[in-house]
């Protein structure tokens, strides 16, 4: 990355945030955020800023099963196009993560799966001229698209033994 000035700057918005939880173990819980960003002096949208950002979870914390106690859930990021140089528009972006996780006693076992869907997310997109072959003179200086790509489908297990409260059995 490099900074590029681009001047004074106006930035309105707003943000909706909120849960949902019962007597039971399900939990549910959102935020939406709007961004509106320009270049103070010709009002032009802030190349890069993202206007639109959500996410949504649903989850399940302590639910009993036997003697073990399960939590986990899903949640869904979201990201809106964001406005590029020259006019362009990046990719809309979603990523849908999960986690699962077993406890008995002081043990627990947990498994979190990171982009659940395996997309090819767009984790990155820039607008620059790109010059690789500077030495033929065939190389472009138009402005052109880069992605660089976010993460593929990532699987982690973790096991952890929690400290023992105080004043509990053993």
């Amino acid at each position: 990355g490099r900074y590029v000035g681009v001047g004074p700057t106006r930035r309105l918005g707003a943000e909706l945030s909120g849960g949902l939880a019962g007597a039971g173990p399900l939990r549910l819980d959102g935020a939406l955020s709007f961004t509106d960003a320009r270049r103070a002096a010709d009002g032009a949208l802030l190349p890069y800023a993202p206007r639109l950002l959500g996410q949504a979870g649903v989850g399940v914390e302590a639910l009993a099963i036997g003697a073990a106690r399960a939590s986990g859930g899903l949640r869904v990021l979201a990201l809106g196009p964001r406005p590029l140089p020259t006019g362009l528009w990046s990719a809309r972006r979603a990523q849908l993560d999960l986690r699962a996780a077993l406890r008995r006693g002081r043990l627990e076992a947990a498994l979190d799966v990171d982009n659940l869907l395996g997309q090819a997310i767009h984790d990155g997109e820039f607008v620059f001229a790109s010059d690789w072959r500077p030495q033929d003179g065939s190389a472009s200086a138009l402005d052109a698209r880069h992605i660089s790509f976010g993460p593929p489908r990532a699987l982690s297990l973790s096991l952890a033994v929690h400290p023992q409260a105080r004043g509990a059995a053993p």
